[in-house]
């Protein structure tokens, strides 16, 4: 079949079929070398393409030959059609797998330019001269055997054209279609032999790195032509260096862990995890992987003699870690849980006292946490809290508050508090204050249905948390109540509270019904748990303006309650 010029159009089926009675025979390298032979002649047919990629990619995962199945995989959902029946899994697992080859590649490249850096200065200038003329050398072949190459293929086209007759709808026969079919060839197959990394367009020149025992990286990027590549500038990719080394070993250990937990967690494959976490202690590099790799390896061999071995260094090496904890103690994940929740729960009391202006419990609170408690996962928020209700009851006294703000810098400049702090400082130093004064006189809110109203949510935290909240709530008003032209604002209230307020409704009953929708079950499509998670109201324009001006949130709330 494959000599009748009848069937050129089918070769790529062919092929296929080939390699499948390869495969139930048990001739898998012989399936390999018609898969291949499929790809090479499915000249426009891209299902077939990528099934036999797809077959490759199996195979070669089976074969535990992880890195060549992700550039089959991923070659794979380049062609296939979309609608393939089981097109994101392959494409999840072409992504499952990237992770693994840029880490092993990157392994080797450093593992390699580290050997290099390590030779005398006349053992590097021979061996960089002998790798750049092997280079050229190989360059030179490659573009030979590419021109062959796109010369072979174009005679295929011409040749299954030359044996089909007439009939110019006919993909070999039409010349204009098989121009683009050459071109096309040329587009995805590009400048390159058929080897390692062959699918990649930019594939960098790693040549230089190397090593018949461990393959070759691929993190090198060389700008310019091999042609034009000198002695110097492969040596500029060498880590000569202290700092160049220091950033060296960074890559080539994390690459070594990640190597062992993408093998032990994705692909269960425990000798392979182990072989890698033992490389990042044979290094004998001081790094933060060094304890968890080892942590890994007890994990590994828990109940033999070697998991003893490496519980015992664990605890003599680093006994202040919190994995030492855990090795002491089963429990100390739960009890550390335990302790985080309880500590969130007091943090948000405290905060609600503060909200409520009662502002001598809350600094009475913040001292004790401060001087107590040093190891509160909420301490830099007390310290600013405590300068917050120090703005309250000695406004004007800039020293008693910045006291707290300037041990927070010390203790935590580059934390969020801390750099809150540092703004909050300035205005003290510029002779403002961080709060503005709760006044004794209590707001005035009046009852006015049929005015114009807002609907607001009340959001306490992180500024990240507020955007998504803001995002749901766009997304919710889009989809129940797009008429209407809503617009969200976001107002200040206070510290670590802001107000997403939703204008305008023309009047109390279309506030309400915006409300009750927001509640109803429906809409946690769109809101996920944030009628649950934040508080909300409604509010009239001019309570609005009295609220923004007072700043009184929980007197608001007692107003909204017994009159909505």
């Amino acid at each position: 079949m494959l000599r009748d010029p009848k069937n050129a159009e089918f070769k790529d089926q062919i092929y296929y079929a080939l390699a499948e009675l390869a495969v139930k025979d048990g001739n898998i390298r012989e399936a390999k070398r018609y898969y291949t032979q499929s790809i090479l002649w499915s000249i426009k047919n891209d299902r077939q393409k990528g099934i036999s990629y797809l077959r490759l990619g199996d195979i070669s995962f089976d074969e535990k030959n992880y890195v060549y199945a992700q550039k089959y995989y991923d070659s794979c959902v380049q062609v296939l059609p979309e609608d393939y029946e089981s097109y994101d899994a392959i494409k999840a697992k072409a992504e499952g797998l990237t992770d693994l080859v840029f880490h092993y590649e990157r392994y080797v490249f450093e593992d390699s330019v580290q050997r290099i850096a390590q030779m005398s200065d006349k053992e590097m200038e021979k061996y960089l001269e002998k790798t750049l003329k092997q280079m050229k050398e190989a360059e030179k072949k490659r573009k030979e055997e590419e021109a062959a190459r796109l010369l072979e293929q174009q005679s295929r086209i011409n040749s299954a054209a030359s044996n089909v007759g007439s009939g110019s709808k006919w993909y070999f026969y039409n010349t204009k279609i098989k121009g683009s079919g050459f071109n096309d060839f040329r587009s995805l197959w590009g400048q390159r032999v058929l080897e390692d990394n062959w699918r990649r367009s930019a594939k960098g020149n790693s040549a230089i790195f190397e090593d018949d025992t461990t393959g070759t990286g691929d993190s090198t990027d060389f700008s310019q032509d091999i042609d034009s590549l000198t002695v110097d500038d492969l040596r500029a990719n060498l880590p000569l260096t202290d700092e160049a080394l220091v950033a060296s070993n960074d890559n080539l250990m994390n690459s070594l862990y990640m190597l062992g937990v993408i093998y032990k967690e994705h692909l269960k494959e425990y000798t392979e995890a182990t072989t890698y976490f033992t490389k990042v202690l044979d290094r004998g590099v001081a790094h933060p992987k060094v304890l968890p790799a080892l942590y890994q390896l007890y994990l590994l061999k828990k109940g033999t003699s070697e998991g003893d071995m490496y519980r015992s260094r664990i605890l003599k090496e680093y006994p202040d870690s919190e994995i030492a904890q855990i090795l002491v103690d089963p429990d100390y994940l739960k009890k550390k849980e335990e302790k985080e929740k309880a500590e969130y729960l007091a943090y948000s009391n405290t905060y609600e006292k503060y909200r409520y202006h009662k502002f001598s419990e809350v600094l009475d609170i913040c001292e004790k946490v401060i001087t107590t408690d040093t190891t509160n996962q909420f301490l830099n928020k007390y310290y600013l809290l405590k300068a917050f209700c120090l703005s309250q009851l000695k406004s004007g006294n800039e020293a008693a508050i910045s006291e707290p703000l300037v041990e927070l810098i010390k203790r935590s400049p580059d934390s969020e508090e801390g750099k809150q702090a540092k703004i909050y400082l300035g205005k003290l130093n510029g002779g403002g204050n961080i709060t503005d004064t709760v006044d004794d006189k209590s707001a005035n809110y009046t009852v006015d249905m049929a005015a114009k109203h807002f609907f607001v949510v009340i959001l306490k935290g992180e500024s990240n948390d507020m955007a998504k909240a803001k995002i749901k709530l766009s997304n919710f008003s889009k989809e129940y109540f797009r008429s209407k032209n809503l617009d969200i604002q976001i107002t200040p209230m206070g510290a670590d509270v802001q107000l997403l307020r939703v204008r305008t409704f023309d009047n109390a009953d279309d506030a309400k019904n915006y409300r009750e929708t927001y509640a109803s079950d429906a809409a946690k499509s769109s809101l996920g748990t944030m009628a649950s998670d934040y508080e909300f109201f409604e509010i009239n324009l001019e309570n609005f303006k009295e609220l923004s001006t007072k700043k009184d949130l929980p007197s608001y709330l007692e107003f909204y309650k017994a009159n909505y």
